[in-house]
């Protein structure tokens, strides 16, 4: 089974943040393939901190 999650970068978490992140290209999709095959979507820069920071979100 495919996993996949959502992240964004902010301050925090409510909503507005979230919005704000979206909008200015800091909201990246993760999915994990069941072969362990990793890919992100969204902007570079997003994608480029969120693989720096694994450690603090990854999630299996």
């Amino acid at each position: 089974m495919n996993e996949f999650r959502n992240l964004y970068i902010a301050e925090d978490y409510h909503y507005p943040n979230y919005i704000d992140a979206a909008q200015h290209g800091r909201l990246v999709c993760v999915i994990r393939y069941e072969s362990g095959e990793i890919r992100y979507y969204g902007a570079a820069a997003a994608v480029t901190y969120l693989k720096k920071h694994r450690s603090e979100w990854q999630w299996w």
